[in-house]
C-alpha cells in the first residue's frame, strides 16, 4: 500500500543526500546551535556584566530598547564574532542541502504531481504572472533561502519548499 502523506514514502523519499552530504548538514546544525546557544548566552553575559550599567547611566532614565543594546554591544569582539558566525551559519543551513536538491528536482517534482494526483487537496493558488515581485524581495533572500519562496524553475515546481523543509531540519537539527 502506498503512504500518500507527504511525510511517508513519497516527497521525502526523493530527499538523498549523500553521506558527505548528511554529515556536512549535522555539523551545520551543530554550529547553529552552538550560536543560537552558547554563543548567545556569552554575548548576553558580557552585556550584563560590562555595558549594562553604563548604558542605563548614559539613557539618564530613559528607557532601553534593542536599538541601544545593539549599538552598545557592535564594538565588542564577542558580538562581532557571534553575529558574524550566526550569520554565515544560517547561509550555511540552506546551503548545505542544494545538491541533494537540485539533483533529484526532476524526481522531486514528479512526487509531489503524483501526490496531487493521487490525493488532491481540493484546492489551488494561481498566481497572475503579469503581478511583478517588488524589489524589496527581489533583492534579498528571506532568513537567507536562496532563491526565497517564491522562486519556480518549472511548471507546478516545489523545490523551494522543499529547500525551506530540508533547511528546517537542519535549522532544528532534525536533519538525517
Amino acid at each position: 500500500m502506498q503512504n500518500d502523506t507527504l511525510t511517508g514514502n513519497s516527497i521525502d523519499q526523493t530527499y538523498q543526500p549523500s553521506h558527505d552530504e548528511a554529515a556536512r548538514q549535522r555539523i551545520v546544525s551543530v554550529m547553529r546551535n552552538l550560536a543560537k546557544t552558547d554563543m548567545f548566552r556569552h554575548v548576553e553575559n558580557r552585556y550584563h556584566q560590562n555595558i549594562e550599567h553604563d548604558l542605563k547611566q548614559s539613557r539618564a532614565g530613559r528607557a532601553l530598547d534593542g536599538h541601544d543594546i545593539e549599538r552598545a554591544m557592535r564594538g565588542t569582539p564577542e558580538y562581532r564574532f557571534y553575529s558574524a558566525f550566526r550569520y554565515n551559519t544560517q547561509e550555511m543551513t540552506y546551503q548545505a542541502v542544494l545538491d541533494p536538491i537540485e539533483r533529484g528536482a526532476g524526481t522531486i517534482n514528479d512526487a509531489a504531481r503524483d501526490v496531487a494526483s493521487r490525493k488532491p487537496a481540493g484546492g489551488s493558488v494561481t498566481l497572475d504572472p503579469k503581478v511583478e515581485i517588488p524589489n524589496y524581495l527581489k533583492a534579498l533572500d528571506v532568513h537567507l533561502v536562496p532563491g526565497c519562496f517564491y522562486t519556480e524553475y518549472a511548471p507546478d515546481d516545489v523545490i523551494q519548499g522543499m529547500i525551506l523543509a530540508e533547511g528546517g531540519k537542519v535549522a532544528t537539527g532534525a536533519n538525517p
